[in-house]
């Protein structure tokens, strides 16, 4: 459901609120679209906005958990997300 909602919307949305684009991450990873993923990677990569810094953070370290699939505790103990949650313990 939150990825329809997050497709209807997401031109006026991405525009209003750019930390969406680490939800985008979440959902590309979650579906394993990994080049998708790294492609939201990088523009998470390029934002500008000081707020971002923890989901530049938290992308780096999901997408590195995934690639060499291994349990990042750091990521499962501070992220809100459950989606993030639930990826993190396909690691463990």
């Amino acid at each position: 459901k939150t990825k329809e909602v997050l497709e209807k919307h997401k031109a006026r949305f991405i525009h209003t609120f750019p930390n969406l684009q680490y939800i985008k991450l979440i959902l590309a990873v979650n579906d394993n679209n990994l080049d998708k993923a790294k492609l939201i990677n990088q523009k998470i990569q390029k934002s500008k906005y000081n707020f971002m810094h923890k989901q530049k953070l938290a992308a780096t370290q999901l997408l590195e958990m995934v690639e060499i699939k291994k349990f990042n505790k750091e990521l499962y103990e501070s992220t809100k997300y459950p989606l993030v949650k639930e990826i993190c313990m396909r690691y463990k």
